[in-house]
C-alpha cells in the first residue's frame, strides 16, 4: 500500500503493534483468556479506525498534491474549498493563495512581453523610417557624384592608380574623401538596420507571438539560403567553403535559415583570409544534425558557458560587434526543440553544433 511509504504511518503502526502485543499478554497472563481477548479485540478495532483514517487523510494529501502540480502547470486553477480537514486546511488556504497570485502574476508578465514586442516594434518602425530616408538620401548621393565625375577626373585617377597611389591620395580630391565618407555612413546604416531587425525578432520570440512552421527542410536548401548574404564578404577575404551536406529536418525554414547565417557569419568573421568553413549535415534514425567549423583562433575557453547570451562580448570579438547574433540563433532553435552547442575543434578553430531529434510515433 502507498500509505506505508510514509514512514510516520510505518512508526505509528510499529508502537501500536507492540502496544497490542504488551497489553494482549497481559491480559492473558494476569486476568483470564476473555479479558486478552477483548483487549485484542479493542486494539484491532482502533488499529482499524486509525488505519481508515491514516488512509482518508493520505489521500486527500495526494489529490492536493496534485491539484497544485496541475495549476503549478497552468492546467486549471484548483479549487480548494472542499479541504476543510483541520491544520490542513489552513495549509491548503495558504496554498490556494500562493498558487492564484502566481497564476496572475503569470498572466501579468505574459502581457508585459506581448506589450514589450509591440512597443519594440513601434520603436524599430519610428527609427527604421529615418533610416530609410536616409539611404535614399545616400543613394541619391551617390548618383550625383557619380553624375559629377567628369572624363578627367577619371583619367586623373587612372594616372594615380598606375603610380601606386590611392584613388583617394591626400589633397587631390575633396570628392574622394567624400565617398569614403559616403562608404561609412552606408555601412553604419547597415548595421543599425540589422541591429533593429535583431532585436525586433528577439522580442518576438520571447512575447511567443512567433509561430514556427513544421514541415520537411532539406539541410542543401536552407545553407544555400543561409550563404546568400554571406557570398560577396567570403569571396572578398577569400575563404574557402566545403560542404559535405545531406538529409533533412522537420522545422521552420526561414527562421533557421536566419539562425544558421548567424552562426555561418560568426565563423566568416573569426576566419582568417583564405581560411575554410567547413557544413557538415548527417541524419540518423535518432536525430539530424548540422555542424559549422572553422580554422579559426577558436573560442576562449572562459567565453563558451556565455556565447549565446545576449551581448556578451568575448575576447576574440570584433569591437564593433553587438553579441546578439548567437543569442538570437540559440533561441530560434530552442524555439523548435532542437539543440545547440558551441566549442573548440581538436583541430582548430570553432565548431557549431546543431540537432534536432526525430520524433517518436
Amino acid at each position: 500500500m502507498k500509505l506505508f511509504r510514509n514512514e510516520e504511518v510505518k512508526k505509528i503502526f510499529a508502537l501500536y503493534g507492540v502496544i497490542t502485543a504488551i497489553a494482549t499478554a497481559t491480559g492473558w497472563l494476569l486476568f483470564e483468556a476473555e479479558t486478552g481477548s477483548f483487549i485484542l479485540i479493542l486494539c484491532l478495532l482502533f488499529w482499524g479506525i486509525y488505519g481508515i483514517s491514516a488512509k482518508k487523510r493520505y489521500d486527500k494529501m495526494a489529490r492536493l498534491t496534485m491539484d497544485i502540480d496541475r495549476t503549478l502547470h497552468g492546467e486549471k486553477v484548483s479549487d480548494f474549498s472542499s479541504y476543510k480537514e483541520g491544520e490542513l486546511a489552513l495549509l491548503e488556504n495558504e496554498l490556494s493563495k500562493m498558487l492564484q497570485r502566481l497564476q496572475e502574476q503569470a498572466v501579468q508578465l505574459q502581457d508585459d512581453k506581448v506589450k514589450l514586442a509591440d512597443f519594440i516594434a513601434d520603436i524599430s518602425h519610428q527609427i527604421r523610417t529615418p533610416l530609410t530616408a536616409a539611404n535614399l538620401i545616400l543613394t541619391s548621393m551617390r548618383l550625383q557624384e557619380a553624375l559629377n565625375n567628369s572624363d578627367s577626373d577619371k583619367m586623373e585617377n587612372a594616372k594615380l592608380l598606375k603610380s601606386g597611389q590611392s584613388e583617394c591620395y591626400k589633397g587631390t580630391d575633396d570628392r574622394c574623401r567624400q565617398k569614403e565618407q559616403l562608404k561609412e555612413l552606408t555601412r553604419l546604416l547597415s548595421r543599425v538596420e540589422w541591429l533593429i531587425e535583431a532585436l525586433l525578432k528577439l522580442a518576438r520570440l520571447d512575447a511567443g507571438t512567433v509561430v514556427m512552421k513544421q514541415e520537411t527542410v532539406a539541410w542543401e536548401h536552407l545553407i544555400e539560403k543561409a550563404m546568400q548574404p554571406l557570398a560577396i564578404p567570403i569571396e572578398l577575404k577569400e575563404q574557402a567553403i566545403h560542404y559535405n551536406i545531406q538529409g533533412s529536418f522537420n522545422g521552420d525554414f526561414s527562421w533557421t535559415a536566419e539562425a544558421v547565417g548567424n552562426i555561418l557569419k560568426n565563423c566568416m568573421e573569426h576566419t582568417p583570409a583564405e581560411g575554410t568553413i567547413w557544413i557538415t549535415a548527417v541524419e540518423n534514425p535518432l536525430y539530424t544534425e548540422l555542424e559549422i567549423r572553422d580554422n579559426g583562433t577558436g573560442i576562449a575557453p572562459e567565453d563558451l558557458p556565455y556565447l549565446f547570451e545576449r551581448f556578451y562580448k568575448g575576447k576574440e570579438s570584433d569591437k564593433q560587434s553587438v553579441g546578439i547574433g548567437l543569442a538570437l540563433a540559440k533561441n530560434i532553435i530552442c524555439h523548435q526543440d532542437g539543440r545547440i552547442q558551441a566549442g573548440n575543434h581538436p583541430e582548430g578553430g570553432a565548431v557549431f553544433t546543431i540537432r534536432f531529434y526525430k520524433s517518436v510515433v
